[in-house]
């Protein structure tokens, strides 16, 4: 009877040890160190068009402090700073040294033709940038093709992601006009410092 026992138990062991080997060939692993990505504008170049047919390209934004809002019509979350974003916009309007971008994620509009007649059914006109293949935002998360909306961050001028932020609130918009203050202010005093040879 023991005998039995120890060759039953055995045997069980060994259908969950290969049921268990089986499984964990469908289960999610942590990405490879090699996926994690190093963002900027060399690595991810990207041309991106404005609802009104302009185009925009990391070439352009190379030299400049970028504030991207990431957002997608059907997405709930991401209503409540619509609004918000506008404070952000207006106030960055004249400044050469930075950008504040507002980014659909997707061609899917619902009941619109678009991502900015959606804003305007909302009283909402600043221009919104369509990334439907996700040229820019896929290249905005930690992990190669990993990314959800909202999605809130603030670039320096080589591209590189340097702060994540979960909502825009009023907080939120005095961290980034502050960093947009002090890299202004930097970029000023670059122009005018007279170069000096060695």
């Amino acid at each position: 009877m023991g005998l039995l026992k120890t060759i039953l138990g055995a045997s069980l062991c060994a259908i969950f040890a290969s049921f268990a080997s089986a499984q964990s060939l469908d289960m999610p692993t942590s990405p490879p160190a090699s996926a994690q990505m190093v963002n900027n504008w060399d690595t991810h170049p990207f041309t991106l068009q404005y609802a009104d047919g302009r185009t925009l390209s990391s070439e352009e934004l190379r030299g400049k402090m970028v504030f991207i809002d990431a957002w997608a019509s059907w997405c709930a979350p991401c209503m409540p700073s619509l609004p918000k974003f506008t404070a952000l916009y207006e106030n960055s309007l004249g400044n050469p040294h930075v950008k504040v971008l507002s980014v659909h994620v997707t061609n899917r509009y619902g009941r619109f033709d678009s991502a900015a007649e959606f804003l305007r059914s909302k009283q909402l006109y600043y221009p919104v940038l369509q990334d439907p293949d996700g040229d820019l935002v896929y290249n905005l998360d930690k992990v190669a093709n990993s990314f959800a909306v909202p999605h809130y961050v603030l670039l320096d001028e080589t591209g590189k992601v340097i702060r994540r932020y979960g909502e825009i609130n009023d907080k939120v918009i005095m961290d980034v006009e502050n960093a947009f203050y002090q890299y202004s202010k930097a970029a000023k005093q670059s122009i005018t410092s007279p170069s000096r040879n060695p």
